[in-house]
């Protein structure tokens, strides 16, 4: 097919809400051409041989005239010169594509758009609204059958307010009125859900015959102009080891779904802006930073990392990118009223969050009192919160000052980042403390007390798990920089929000500490 018939091809579907259909389409048209010219590239490699911060094909767009020739007077003149593709790339910015004579040859125009990454010197700010990674692979929604390519954009963890526009949305979820759930801009989807439900007196999310009422769909998505905030379930299958990559954010790290280790539902210790060091299914053996899928604010990430340093991002190294109104530790801090958590104080836009799920202060209220990473413990009947974080492993050193540090301390070290070993080690350690809206945790007499009676026990030890990293290996932050989980925390009231939009029958989720499964945790003297 001609160029100029593939033109009006793409110009027929321009009014086609997604892009994707009319790229399928036209590069099936371009791969089955009959002159190299018109043959479309089939490999990444194809496209951008030149270009090293291309690590996938995020977008691939058939632009009509003049915007293909705009930019160079010599492809102005020359049509069969301007058979070219721009490339959406993961800062946001365009490269073009131009095909040669060759067969399936394309090289990138370098020339014009520069290949850069949105975070060439880490750490930097993620966008508070808007893209902060693309999808890189595919996936379905096995409720609709709702098909996903890659190159889905995926948001912050932000919504910017629910009011008067919104008001048919907010009758769908169930608002009599819906200026009841009105909600202002800077609130993370789960907790605006939260706000909702709570302003309505309704549940949120729900099922309804067929139909599974939240704001973002089940795949952590949602609106007709499709992004993703949470989760991406769909994208990954929970099984084997450590979670297959869903995603690159838009400084060419991989964004992972949420388990460390699936077959022992283990979960990542992670910073602050939402990564951590470790080996990856597709690093080769080799220890590299990238993101995870986490059922918690910031849900993807948080910011751009690593360190200066080259270690972890401690709390207030993440909040030190965000300044100003918009930001964190601004004038915009609020109290807020939610179904689930009670009344919270939040810092709208500031999306640096501590172990406990909150944005306010330095992290230190409430704090566990032992840094380690905890595997799922093996029995079964309480429904851990999804609001529940992992723990940070323990990071050797000669002191053993982290994991006797008192309660209440902050958790955010000025010490010398300390280096991984290179050999694994474990400590059995004391269950971190519940919230205070629940009792109290049994103090170590009377576990001592409880045993001698003739309850059942299960054993609550707990391991402190620490990834082999070479001695090369970039040094990490102590580990209390990293979020920790309550072993025990929000046993009681209503489940956190998981938010999805309407759509037919509820699936049974399965996950972790996170909040996608039901574990049981005993203390000896009594049954939680």
């Amino acid at each position: 097919m001609a160029p100029i018939a593939l033109l009006a091809f793409a110009a027929a579907h321009a009014s086609q809400s997604r892009t994707t259909v009319v790229l399928h389409n036209l590069l099936h048209l371009l791969s089955n051409a009959s002159s190299p010219l018109e043959r479309a590239p089939r490999r990444l490699s194809e496209l951008a041989t030149d270009c090293s911060t291309f690590t996938f094909l995020t977008d691939l767009r058939a632009l009509d005239p003049p915007e293909w020739c705009a930019s160079s007077t010599a492809r102005v003149n020359d049509p069969a010169l301007c058979h070219s593709t721009y490339i959406t790339r993961l800062d946001g910015t365009l490269s073009r594509c131009v095909h040669s004579t060759g067969p399936n040859a394309c090289e990138a125009d370098e020339t014009i758009y520069t290949c850069t990454s949105a975070c060439p010197t880490p750490p930097c700010a993620a966008a508070l609204f808007g893209d902060v990674a693309l999808t890189s692979t595919s996936g379905v929604d096995a409720r609709t059958n709702k098909v996903f390519e890659a190159g889905e954009n995926i948001y912050g963890p932000f919504e910017a307010g629910f009011g008067e526009a919104q008001g048919n949305q907010l009758r769908q979820l169930g608002c009599t009125e819906a200026s009841l759930g009105y909600v202002d801009g800077g609130i993370d989807t789960a907790t605006a859900e939260d706000l909702i439900a709570h302003q309505c007196s309704i549940t949120l999310p729900r099922v309804e015959g067929d139909n599974y009422i939240s704001l973002l769909d089940e795949c952590g998505g949602h609106t007709n102009e499709y992004h993703f905030h949470q989760r991406m379930s769909c994208l990954y299958a929970e099984s084997g080891g450590h979670s297959t990559k869903v995603g690159v954010g838009l400084d060419n790290r991989g964004l992972y779904g949420k388990w460390e280790d699936y077959s022992s539902l283990l979960l990542p210790a992670l910073d602050a802006c939402g990564a951590h060091f470790g080996v990856t299914p597709d690093s080769n053996g080799e220890v590299v930073y990238h993101y995870h899928t986490q059922d918690l604010s910031p849900f993807t990430i948080g910011c751009y990392g690593p360190s200066s340093t080259g270690g972890l991002v401690s709390l207030a190294e993440c909040k030190a990118l965000y300044s100003g109104t918009n930001g964190c530790g601004g004038a915009d801090i609020v109290a807020l009223t939610t179904a689930s958590r009670g009344t919270i104080q939040y810092d709208r836009w500031c999306p640096c969050f501590d172990a406990w799920n909150s944005n306010v202060g330095d992290g230190s209220n409430q704090s566990p009192t032992t840094p380690a990473t905890i595997p799922c413990p093996e029995a079964t009947s309480i429904s851990a919160s999804a609001h529940s974080r992992p723990t940070a492993p323990a990071a050797p050193s000669s002191s053993s000052s982290n994991a006797t540090q008192p309660r209440g301390t902050s958790r955010h070290s000025t010490a010398t980042p300390t280096p991984v070993s290179t050999t694994s080690s474990s400590t059995a350690v004391t269950p971190p403390p519940r919230f205070t809206t629940l009792e109290p945790a049994p103090t170590s007499a009377a576990l001592a007390a409880a045993s001698a009676t003739a309850a059942p026990i299960v054993s609550l030890t707990l391991t402190a798990t620490v990834s082999a990293h070479t001695a090369a290996a970039k040094p990490t932050q102590p580990a209390h920089h990293m979020r920790r989980l309550p072993a025990i925390a929000r046993l009681k009231g209503p489940q956190p929000t998981r938010v999805v939009q309407p759509g037919p029958r509820a699936k049974k989720q399965q996950g972790s500490l996170r909040g996608h499964v039901h574990h049981t945790v005993r203390w000896p003297h009594r049954s939680l």
